[in-house]
């Protein structure tokens, strides 16, 4: 039951027909929790993993790579890009803000004049053998 007029991640979640399944929740049992996939511009009644980020390496950078749906711009939503070493502890937090002024050093965030921008975070490996980032999404 939504009281009042729903914005950010409930507009979108009711708009969707998940009701009042919490961000952390997979409606669509693909392995995306319901928050990505609003921050992606998801369905979250079909299975579509191709939104994910992408990793890659370039000149000794660790390069991770999305599209977020502006629409998720919102008070609600927080998204920060976790790095570490290994897939046990994520020591760096870097903020995903609405541009790039607005976010940590390293993350780039491109508006593609779409509704959509193409957010990069861009990390040295050195002098670590292997890094590894993931996505989070918080919804208030």
């Amino acid at each position: 039951l939504l009281v009042g007029t729903p914005s950010g991640y409930n507009s979108w979640a009711s708009a969707n027909g998940i009701g009042s399944e919490s961000g952390s929740d997979d409606h669509d049992k693909d392995g995306i929790a319901n928050a990505v996939e609003w921050v992606l511009g998801g369905n979250p009644n079909a299975s579509d993993t191709g939104k994910l980020p992408s990793v890659s390496t370039t000149g000794g950078n660790l390069v991770f790579t999305f599209i977020r749906s502006q629409s998720s711009k919102t008070p609600d939503t927080a998204v920060s890009i976790e790095v570490g070493t290994t897939l046990a502890g994520w020591p760096s937090v870097y903020t995903v803000g609405s541009d790039t002024a607005g976010s940590s050093a390293g993350v780039t965030v491109t508006d593609n004049g779409n509704g959509t921008d193409t957010v990069v975070l861009t990390v040295t490996r050195a002098p670590d053998v292997a890094k590894f980032a993931r996505l989070k999404v918080s919804v208030n």
